[in-house]
């Protein structure tokens, strides 16, 4: 890892007192720490010319990434001092490594100056680092480098919804870098083992409610801060809807209980079967010492159109069908499946209705076909395994009969809208009804928190959106000064989210306080069969050795 920073030359000791601290904070191994590098700035002319001098904060780091990310091999690493060095002859002042920049000057390290990879990155994840050390087979390092802000890497490797690869600066040539398949790529071909626990060095603990990605990326970033750290999770397995919501043919068990088992080895405690409402408290939280508990429960209640119809027989609710999956239950489908909504989840459940033995599956959603929900790789392999989509239409009620669906009335729509509430805005075409058969119907149409658990508890209040109410900014709700979370749809989103609570908000312990979060993971699916060091693959595309 490169880092650096800037300081006034003109009240410096030389001490390098800050370098040593700050190799310590970040634990860092380095070389020397007397080498500086010292770059000259010149601006004007003669005679009003302007000279100064800067030091760069190079560490000389012991495994300099900047060597593995420059493409013009232009930066090394002299075996006899341990100093990083650059070959101003290679380096083509094209790429932003840290050290140099065009105008031969110490670079301002600065989100603009970040790979845009980087950038729209939620987790802020180092692309280009990562995936020049898989390029150089370290596969290893790769991962390591990954999990500085990635607890899940295997996870996210499969269900990121890669807004990396949007504005992947090589679709300018040709394509993306399939930069979500390299993350799973290095998690699944890295020699990974349980890590040793990570020393408690500080005396408050924290309670987390719900195993999801928040809960798993809080309690990851918590546990390295040296906070005692303990998951309280309702269902049987942990991972929430990672486990439960996205089919084992995106997401098998083992990959996410791998992810898993590396966060407990560093000391997260993690307590199944134990629901917040039914086996606890949060007054018992409290009791029992902690000092500040975060509430992830996720977003698990699916919705179902209050539309005529609703509760026929043969009506399921998407997530439910999903979770009854998961866990192993035996769900019948009929032969001809409708399946309300355009999103991920719609397509999960479509694509899993197939894989029960439907023998036609149908996709409605009042969005434009060129305005879908889905990501456009769900769309697209959706479409591989005989998806039919209705785009443009709305449902009215849900035939049936003798109790049990018979099809969907629809509409078609000129447009549709939703409005700053959330409200959702239609212009049907006069005329345009008609009926389509089915003896399934799947609700894809949205999810929301059960804050069940949370009726009657003084001072938290839920919005009309089914979330917790609280202070933007510093995420606090009414009970006793506790906080709660912002509601987010992607894993990776949700991840990042939880940054704001463990970094910003236990900075101080004056009051105890809830934090409490809830997310909807999107699916990803990537197929890499690469063991060697060579070109890198392109997004959506598969490569063997």
């Amino acid at each position: 890892m490169q880092l650096g920073f800037y300081f006034d030359q003109s009240r410096c000791w030389g001490c390098l007192a800050c370098i040593v601290a700050c190799k310590d904070w970040h634990d860092v191994p380095s070389g020397p720490a007397s080498w500086r590098r010292v770059v000259t700035i010149e601006e004007g002319k003669f005679p009003d010319l302007s000279v100064a001098f800067l030091s760069t904060a190079c560490y000389h780091c012991a495994e300099p990434a900047c060597v593995e990310v420059c493409p013009a091999q232009a930066i090394s690493k002299r075996e006899e001092d341990g100093v990083v060095i650059v070959d101003r002859n290679k380096c083509r002042e094209d790429a932003h490594c840290g050290i140099i920049s065009s105008n031969g000057t110490v670079p301002q390290l600065t989100i603009e100056q970040e790979a845009p990879c980087q950038v729209s990155c939620p987790a802020h994840q180092s692309a280009p680092g990562y995936i020049a050390l898989i390029a150089h087979g370290k596969y290893n390092e790769a991962l390591n480098l990954i999990r500085e802000r990635m607890p899940l890497p295997g996870v996210c490797g499969r269900v990121c919804s890669a807004p990396c690869e949007t504005v992947c600066s090589r679709q300018e040539l040709d394509k993306p870098i399939a930069i979500a398949a390299l993350k799973r790529f290095a998690s699944d071909h890295a020699t990974d083992s349980i890590p040793q626990p990570i020393p408690r060095t500080k005396e408050e603990k924290v309670a987390i409610i719900g195993s999801g990605p928040t809960g798993l990326a809080a309690a990851y970033d918590l546990v390295r801060k040296g906070y005692g750290v303990t998951i309280f999770e309702a269902l049987p397995v942990a991972g929430g809807m990672l486990a439960i919501d996205i089919p084992k043919y995106r997401l098998p068990s083992k990959v996410l209980q791998r992810d898993i088992n590396y966060i407990k080895g560093l000391g997260v405690k993690i307590n199944t079967n134990t629901a917040l409402g039914k086996d606890m408290t949060l007054d018992d939280l409290t009791a029992q010492g902690y000092n500040a508990t975060f509430i992830a429960i996720g977003t698990h209640r699916g919705v179902k159109l209050p539309i005529p119809g609703a509760d026929l027989e043969g009506t399921l609710i998407g997530t439910s069908f999903l979770k009854e999956i998961n866990t192993g239950k035996k769900v019948k489908v009929g032969k001809r499946v409708l399946v309300l909504g355009g999103g991920n989840v719609a397509y999960d459940c479509g694509r899993t209705a197939i894989r029960l033995g439907a023998s036609q599956v149908h996709l409605i959603y009042p969005e434009s076909e060129e305005n879908a929900l889905a990501h456009p790789s769900e769309v697209e392999e959706g479409s591989e395994e005989g998806i039919i989509v209705h785009p443009s239409r709305t449902f009215t009620r849900v035939l049936g009969a003798n109790g049990k669906v018979s099809g969907v009335e629809c509409l078609n729509l000129r447009s549709m809208c939703f409005d700053e509430e959330g409200r959702l805005h239609i212009d049907p075409i006069p005329g345009s009804e008609h009926v389509l058969e089915a003896d399934t119907v799947i609700f894809a149409v949205g999810q929301a928190p059960d804050n069940s658990c949370l009726v009657g508890t003084e001072g938290i209040t839920i919005t009309k959106r089914g979330t917790i109410s609280v202070n933007p900014e510093t995420l606090e709700t009414g009970w006793r000064d506790y906080l709660r979370e912002r509601s987010v749809d992607k894993t990776v989103d949700a991840m990042a989210e939880e940054r704001q609570f463990a970094t910003d908000r236990l900075r101080g312990w004056e009051h105890q306080f809830v934090a409490a979060m809830t997310c909807t993971p999107l699916c990803r699916h990537y197929d890499i069969a690469q063991t060697q060091a060579g070109p890198l693959p392109l997004r959506g595309e598969t490569r063997t050795p």
